[in-house]
């Protein structure tokens, strides 16, 4: 009990003090607000000021954009700027003018203002060149009138300054000293209405203070019935608590109870998603398998054909016969591209395709890949721009890979370029990989098809070329190529027949 009786006199010193701190913040902050509106006033007249001190200058800046206006056609644009600019600027001194004094001045300025930019688009509106000069010494005599007002309205302006300062300040004082006297007779009447009404509440206060400590430290009882049955806000307060206390009780049941169920339900979805997981790697081997084997079994009978068609086709002496064979040999020529590359691409995604990676200059690589399609190259007339001229960069890849990357980038740049046909390839270092670009001249593409163009057996338009021109893998194994190296690539067109880029970034070499 004198544990309890020893709170209740601390609370009351406590509420004491608090009360008077209030009283002492009130009177603070309402000599702060005092203080603060005049320092925000006089920021404003300031500011107004140094707007004002511009004026000067950008009064004769205005005459003598008018004066190169009318020399130059072309420097109209620059007298209107200048012209909406000094409008602004007027606008926010005009706004900031609290003064009527000044506020007269201000119109007579504002007036000559007026005038220049008036007589000004008068002059450059004539389009004549007569009476430039002329006009140039009568807009100079405004700029001389707005400078010598402009002085006067600032100096009007300080003096309104110092003025509201004074006054302002002498209004500060006398509140707060008359503030003061009511803090302190209300501060008085304060105490004595503290020490009245906190007997009253202390010890429901501290007893609800302790059923609270309870309940943080996860005791969940109920509400002391005295407290509950009290008919004032502490009463309610008390019984709205011991509500809260049973419901948190029922829901932290229920709450355990969910928990151990989730514990259950989320190893079940577990062994079914491993089970799912397990389902569909079998299922991508089975497909694996399958495209191998078709692969297979479709190289088997198109290796005899590859070979005996150009026979068939030399022996036979009709010449639409020709035309026919020459068909069936490119579709078997297509066929026999489509296996090899799905077999390619089918090796890559099971990582059954080794890399042999060494320190490798760049030049080398490309010097050997544009040997490898060079007879491409000739017979399609594509002129071949290789900007790397030494063997400093030196990546870290595979050789043979990167060649094959290269020949498909430029073959496939080759099929679409219809009309000019050039290829510039370039390359350069970007910290810890060297990027390399193949931009053609070719038919360029389509914003919406540049994220696509890297997916197995995309084809951007079916209908635009031969179908056995293209098997639609080849920068999908590019991709995955380049992948294998850490490096990435991608693809950069401005649209249609403004050429493509293919970009692919390598890993500098290892030391």
């Amino acid at each position: 009990m004198s544990i309890k009786k020893n709170k209740s006199i601390k609370l009351k010193i406590l509420l004491v003090i608090v009360s008077f701190f209030t009283l002492l913040i009130v009177s603070t902050h309402a000599r702060f607000v005092s203080y603060t509106n005049l320092q925000n006033e006089q920021r404003e007249i300031l500011n107004n000021l140094m707007i004002e001190e511009s004026l000067t200058t950008e009064a004769y800046n205005l005459v003598n954009k008018f004066y190169a206006a009318a020399k130059d056609k072309n420097l109209i644009h620059d007298f209107y700027i200048e012209s909406e600019k000094i409008i602004n600027t007027l606008d926010n001194i005009e706004a900031g003018i609290k003064d009527p004094n000044s506020y007269i001045k201000f119109r007579g300025i504002r007036n000559s203002i007026n005038n220049i930019i008036l007589e000004s688009n008068k002059t450059l509106n004539s389009n004549s060149i007569l009476g430039i000069s002329s006009k140039y010494w009568e807009l100079l005599k405004y700029a001389d009138f707005v400078r010598d007002n402009t002085a006067e309205l600032i100096l009007s302006e300080l003096n309104y300054f110092n003025k509201i300062s004074a006054e302002t300040e002498k209004k500060i004082n006398e509140s707060i000293f008359y503030g003061n006297i009511r803090n302190i007779l209300t501060y008085i009447v304060t105490i004595i209405a503290t020490f009245i009404v906190i007997s009253n509440f202390t010890k429901p206060i501290i007893e609800l203070s302790e059923a609270s400590k309870r309940i943080s430290d996860g005791k969940y009882e109920h509400i002391n019935p005295s407290i509950k049955n009290r008919n004032d806000e502490i009463g309610i307060l008390a019984e709205s608590l011991d509500q809260m206390v049973m419901a948190l009780k029922e829901k932290i049941s229920e709450i355990e109870y969910l928990n151990k169920n989730l514990e259950k339900k989320v190893k079940l979805r577990t062994k079914d998603l491993e089970n799912a997981n397990k389902k569909i790697l079998n299922l991508l081997n089975l497909k694996t398998q399958f495209i191998n084997q078709v692969a297979h079994d479709l190289r088997t009978p198109l290796t005899p054909i590859k070979a005996l068609l150009p026979i068939i086709t030399n022996d036979a002496r009709c010449g639409k016969l020709k035309d026919k064979l020459r068909i069936i040999d490119n579709n078997v020529e297509y066929l026999s591209t489509l296996v090899s590359d799905t077999l390619n691409l089918s090796r890559l995604d099971t990582g059954k395709s080794e890399f042999h990676f060494e320190n490798i200059s760049m030049k080398k690589i490309l010097d050997d890949s544009l040997k490898a399609i060079e007879v491409i190259t000739k017979q399609n007339k594509v002129k071949i721009k290789n900007t790397i001229k030494t063997d400093s960069l030196i990546v870290y890849a595979d050789k043979f890979r990167i060649t094959e990357v290269i020949a498909n980038i430029i073959g496939n740049s080759v099929k679409y370029m219809p009309k000019k046909k050039e290829v510039e390839i370039s390359a350069k270092k970007k910290g810890k990989f060297t990027q390399i670009t193949i931009k053609d001249s070719g038919i360029g593409i389509d914003k919406k098809y540049i994220s696509k163009i890297f997916e197995e057996f995309f084809k951007i338009d079916d209908s635009r070329h031969d179908a056995a021109a293209s098997s639609g893998l080849g920068l999908a194994i590019c991709n995955k190529i380049i992948k294998a190296h850490g490096g990435k690539i991608w693809a950069e067109s401005k649209g249609a027949n403004k050429g493509t880029s293919l970009i692919f970034t390598l890993p500098n070499q290892k030391k």
